[in-house]
Parts: C-alpha cells; sequence; structure tokens
C-alpha cells in the first residue's frame, strides 16, 4: 500500500507537466495500473484488522472515500485549471504514503510469519493503543484460528497442490459471489455515470446536464455514507435487498419514460415532455440505490469471504473480475442502444436486476458482525452462518476472527 503511491505520485506530475498527448495517456495509465494493484490489498488489510462488528462499516468506508474524491475533484474542477487539479491530486497520494508509515503491519501476517512480539503490539495498537494484556485473548484467538487455517501452508507443494485450493467450494463459491454482485453493481449504473451528459441531454431535463451530474455525485455520496451507518444495523441482505429493489423500480420508470416519450436513442435532441422532471428524479434514485449498497457489496465481500491460504489471489482475481465487468457493461451499452433502443436496455437491465436480488436473497449468507473464523467455516462445508445480524461485541468464548 506504501509503495503504489508512488507511480500515483509520478501520474499526477507528469499530467501536470504534460506537454504531449502520449504524456496525459501515460500518466492515466499509471492512475489505472495503480488503482488496481491498490484496492485489494486495502480491502484485505481493513478485513482483517477491524473487529466482525464493526468490519462492515469501515470496509465501506473505501467507496465514501471514493465518491467524495470525484466529487471533491468535480467541484475543484469548476473554479480551477485541470493542470491546478492535477497538481493538487498530487498531495493526496503524498499524504498516504506519509500516513502510512505510522500504521502497523496486520497481525494476520505478522502470525503468519511467525513474528508474535510483532503481531501482539500491531494487535494493541489497532485496538485503540491497548495494553498487551487487554488483547491477549484476542490474540490467542487469532493464532489459533491461523494454526487451524494457515495462511502460507501450500507454498512449498507441487504444481497441484498450488492449484488445488483454488478449486475447492471455498475459493469457487466466494467468487462466484463476488462476480455476480460485479454485474449487478456495473450495468447500467456505469454506464449511466460515463454517458451521464448524453442520457441527461436527450431528456430534456429543466436543469442543466453538467448540473445534473454534480447532483448525481452528491446523492451517491450521500447514499455511500447512508450505507456506512445502515450496514451494521441492517446487515448486508437486508440493505442489499433494498438497494437493488430500489434500482429495479427506477431503471423500469425510466424506461417506460423512454418508451412514451420516443426516446429510443441516444442522439434524440428534439422530444419534449411536460414529466421531463421525471428521469431527473428516477436517474438520481438509481443513483441513491445503486450506491447504498449494491455498489461497494462486492468490495465488501472480496476482504471477508476468502480462507487465509487463498485471500491474496482471490481479491486479486476478483477486483479484477469486476474491472473486466465495469468494461464490457460501458464497451456494450452503445451497441445494446443501437440494437434493442434505450427502452429495451433499460427494461433488460432490470430484468437482470430483479434476477438477481432474488438470486442474492437464497445465496447470498449474512457476514455482518460474524467473524472471518465463521465465514471461512461456513465456505468449507461447516458452520452455516444463517441470515441474523450480529450488531454487539463478540463474547469472550467466541473466536474474534
Amino acid at each position: 500500500m506504501q509503495l503504489v503511491n508512488i507511480p500515483y505520485i509520478t501520474a499526477w506530475l507528469l499530467l501536470y507537466s504534460a506537454t504531449k498527448t502520449w504524456h496525459v495517456f501515460v500518466g492515466l495509465g499509471l492512475i489505472g495500473f495503480s488503482g488496481g494493484f491498490l484496492e485489494p490489498p486495502i480491502l484485505t488489510y481493513v478485513a482483517e484488522i477491524t473487529e466482525p462488528r464493526l468490519r462492515g462499516a469501515l470496509s465501506s468506508t473505501s467507496s465514501m472515500s471514493i465518491n467524495l474524491g470525484i466529487l471533491l475533484a468535480f467541484i475543484l474542477g469548476t473554479f480551477i485549471s485541470w493542470r491546478s487539479l492535477a497538481l493538487f491530486n498530487t498531495c493526496i497520494p503524498v499524504a498516504g504514503l506519509l500516513l502510512l508509515l505510522l500504521v502497523p503491519e496486520s497481525p494476520y501476517w505478522l502470525i503468519s510469519q511467525n513474528r508474535l512480539d510483532e503481531a501482539r503490539k500491531s494487535l494493541a495498537w489497532l485496538r485503540g493503543w491497548a495494553d498487551h494484556r487487554a488483547v491477549e485473548e484476542e490474540f490467542s484467538s487469532l493464532h489459533s484460528h491461523l494454526q487451524r487455517h494457515p495462511m502460507y501452508a501450500r507454498s512449498s507443494c507441487s504444481t497441484w497442490g498450488k492449484i488445488r485450493p483454488y478449486l475447492q467450494p471455498n475459493f469457487l463459491k466466494p467468487f462466484a459471489l463476488i462476480a455476480s454482485t460485479f454485474v449487478l453493481s456495473h450495468f447500467w449504473s456505469t454506464p449511466v455515470n460515463v454517458y451521464a451528459i448524453k442520457v441527461f441531454s436527450i431528456f430534456q431535463v429543466p436543469i442543466g446536464p453538467y448540473q445534473a451530474t454534480i447532483y448525481i455525485g452528491i446523492v451517491e455520496l450521500v447514499a455511500v455514507i447512508t450505507c456506512v451507518f445502515a450496514i451494521k444495523w441492517l446487515g448486508k441482505r437486508l440493505l442489499t435487498n433494498i438497494s437493488l429493489v430500489g434500482v429495479f423500480v427506477c431503471i423500469l420508470c425510466t424506461g417506460a419514460y423512454c418508451q412514451m416519450s420516443g426516446a429510443y436513442y441516444l442522439d434524440n435532441h428534439n422530444m419534449e415532455s411536460p414529466y421531463s422532471w421525471m428521469p431527473v428524479l428516477t436517474l438520481l434514485g438509481q443513483a441513491f440505490f445503486t450506491y447504498l449498497c449494491i455498489k461497494g457489496l462486492p468490495w465488501i465481500l472480496i476482504g471477508e469471504l476468502y480462507d487465509n491460504d487463498v485471500r491474496s489471489f482471490g481479491s486479486g482475481l476478483s477486483s479484477a473480475a469486476g474491472y473486466v465487468v465495469g468494461f464490457v457493461a460501458n464497451k456494450t451499452f452503445l451497441e445494446l442502444v443501437s440494437s434493442v433502443t434505450l427502452p429495451g436496455v433499460l427494461w433488460m437491465y432490470s430484468a437482470l436486476t430483479l434476477v438477481g436480488a432474488t438470486l442474492l436473497y437464497f445465496f447470498m449468507p449474512e457476514t455482518e458482525g460474524k467473524s472471518l473464523a465463521q465465514i471461512t467455516e461456513h465456505y468449507s462445508g461447516g458452520e452455516n452462518l444463517g441470515n441474523k445480524v450480529f450488531r454487539n461485541r463478540p463474547s469472550p468464548r467466541k473466536s474474534f476472527y
């Protein structure tokens, strides 16, 4: 996490001083490269260092930070030049690099390296600079769990021994669940953000299209903040169901408006309707419900679902799958609109959302407030997680992880 800030700094400085087109392309490429490397370790780190009762809320703050950064960039971009904005953005990874020097390594990783004293100190620091004796019970529970489920036990096995863990249900089931949530989170929500100005322009909304995109950013930020506070009390399952049902209704209504007003393609700019405020409400509603849970859900699950010995590879592969799904959603949007019209695409996405909500209702367990050990046992065929949300501090007799 510390080292990946260096290409971020390089990228923003390159954009600030760019004099040729390829400078911009290289800078943007470095930013994308760095983002892909940064997200998996952050999600894994947060999942490993937090108590079960706080893990969901703290994991969802990553999405909140991304939305806050995007909104801040939009706002600053209206007042300062893009070069000044690039220079300002350089300060963020510099601050991140310096602040990460103060943060200890994950106790999980330290124990896996048999650095037990450092792991105790790290755990004590992470629990609010507590005394080592105050975290001894939690440390013992973590140590015992890692002895039963070591993180790197198969590192010296044969080729088949290295491949076999990734063919087991405790890897395949979490990966399938995370990939499914990526599909639900990207289709329609990602294209509507990319083509927001064009979409608002064809609807002839009563506000400017650029102003509407700012409103979308604000609504998305409000939704993510709501998720941070609500996920502990409602749990991931209920919040996901609310999110998907809300998205389904909003997309369905947007499709109906497109059909009634004749907005079949993205080049229909002469359409008029007395209900031009309706797509504003439905698109803002879709943005709110998407970012209420389903948009950030796969990133939260990445840090929670995988067993210790496949977590690093699983988080990286899942993140890559998420970016591939996002690319496919963007790449196919215009072709789909040309083939089946905009209302057809919207109804197709609404049907996908409804099917996805049904599948997640039956196949996604409740992980909120559950320890990583309980989640591991669930996907290994042991303890069933059930659908109950644990909101309180864990019992001293229970595993902390």
